[in-house]
C-alpha cells in the first residue's frame, strides 16, 4: 500500500493531480478489499459508488488527504486495527461534510439561477 503514494510531494501540477488521483483510487479499492465485511465491497460494486464518487476528481485535495492516507497505512502496518478504524471513519467523514458542503452551495446556487 505504501509504494501507492510513494514519490507524491507538493508542488501539485496538473499531471501530478492526475496521478494522485488515480493512487487515491487505488488505495480505496484496496482498503475495500482488506475489508473482512463482504457487504461493503459488494454494496460499492452495486451501486458502482467509487466511480461516482470521483466523477470530478477528487472530493479533497491531495495536501489535505495524502497524510490521512499515509497514517492509514502506518497503523495497518503496526496491526494498530483500531486505530486504523478511527482514521478511516475521520478521513471520510471530512471528505463526507466536504461533499455536504458543495451540495449545499450548489443548492444555494441553484436557486439564486433560473435556467
Amino acid at each position: 500500500m505504501r509504494s501507492i503514494f510513494a514519490g507524491f510531494e507538493p508542488p501539485w501540477n496538473q499531471e501530478k493531480y492526475a496521478e494522485y488521483t488515480r493512487a487515491d483510487r487505488r488505495f480505496h479499492n484496496f482498503i475495500l478489499r482488506l475489508s473482512d465485511n463482504s457487504f461493503v465491497p459488494q454494496l460499492t460494486e452495486m451501486f458502482d459508488i467509487v466511480r461516482w464518487s470521483y466523477q470530478d476528481g477528487l472530493v479533497r485535495l491531495p495536501e489535505d488527504t495524502l497524510h490521512e492516507h499515509v497514517a492509514i497505512i502506518d497503523a495497518l502496518e503496526g496491526h494498530d486495527v483500531r486505530g486504523a478504524v478511527e482514521l478511516i471513519v475521520e478521513h471520510h467523514t471530512k471528505s463526507k461534510e466536504c461533499l455536504e458542503f458543495a451540495l449545499q452551495q450548489y443548492s444555494k446556487l441553484s436557486k439564486a439561477v433560473k435556467f
